[in-house]
């Protein structure tokens, strides 16, 4: 029996776009990463994710920053009533899984 994901995926543009573009709209970064993130009324904490095509050329290598923030959301996230879209910077590349993941806990431990 899997066990349910306590992530939801922000994946509908319209979602998207009104985490991005909303004026309460909140923004906190450190090297690697970016949260955009505003306040929703849901029981669970929804995500969408950001990976450039510019700065990672590749889709093997998108997909695999992909799956691995993926990886650290349903790890760490709880119930906080919030929609955030995680935007991956350039400097994701020079670190381990285990830095990155250190990075991304205590930037979303800033939000809370």
């Amino acid at each position: 029996m899997k066990n349910k994901r306590s992530v939801i995926i922000l994946k509908a543009t319209k979602c998207f776009d009104r985490v991005v573009n909303s004026k309460n709209t909140k923004s906190i970064s450190n090297s690697v990463f970016k949260f955009k993130y505003i306040p929703n009324k849901l029981v669970q904490t929804r995500c969408g994710l950001a990976v450039s095509k510019k700065k990672y050329k590749t889709a093997v290598l998108r997909n695999k920053i992909k799956r691995q923030v993926r990886m650290m959301m349903q790890d760490i996230l709880t119930s906080n009533h919030v929609d955030i879209v995680v935007i991956v910077k350039e400097a994701y590349q020079g670190n381990t899984y285990q830095e990155n993941k250190k990075l991304f806990i205590d930037l979303y431990n800033a939000i809370q």
